[in-house]
């Protein structure tokens, strides 16, 4: 088979691309991560690499999740795990979280600058991973701002 085709195969593997990815798309997707809070022009770098970690943590584990089970790329089913993998972080990390999380909220623009830095990278790299068409690369993004607005919405109301 072909180096190509193999490439592919992994590429269209149900739920399997982050454990697939060439080293190259690895070392991006974890540099983006990590770089997004440090390159951020902010007052408050510290609780925006907290933020970001936080954040980054949550997603590994997902797509971990994801592609353990071997959820399909396109099954709504992702993002509730999503969005129950942030969830149980929050409430094991609830004491860290009523520290610094809604320190961080206060300074809204960090907020914005990081969580939108992030979404690219994560829609580039799951448009590089699946060659989705670019409309349904922006819905998933706007699916995780959701899930990450519906997060905090919930986390200040529990407060």
């Amino acid at each position: 088979m072909r180096k190509a085709d193999k490439t592919m195969m992994h590429h269209t593997a149900a739920g399997s691309w982050p454990l697939m990815m060439t080293w190259q798309q690895k070392v991006l997707f974890v540099v983006a991560f990590a770089a997004g809070p440090i390159l951020m022009v902010s007052s408050s770098v510290f609780e925006a690499a907290a933020f970001g970690l936080f954040i980054g943590f949550c997603l590994l584990i997902s797509q971990v999740i994801i592609s353990l089970i071997k959820i399909d790329t396109h099954s709504p089913l992702r993002w509730l795990i999503y969005l129950t993998v942030i969830a149980t972080v929050a409430l094991v990390a609830e004491r860290w979280l009523a520290i610094y999380f809604f320190e961080i909220l206060q300074n809204s623009g960090a907020i914005w600058a990081l969580g939108g830095a992030q979404l690219l990278i994560l829609a580039h790299s799951d448009w590089v991973a699946t060659r989705q068409p670019l409309l349904k690369v922006v819905a998933s993004s706007l699916m995780i701002a959701l899930i990450l607005l519906a997060f905090i919405v919930i986390m200040a109301a529990l407060r």
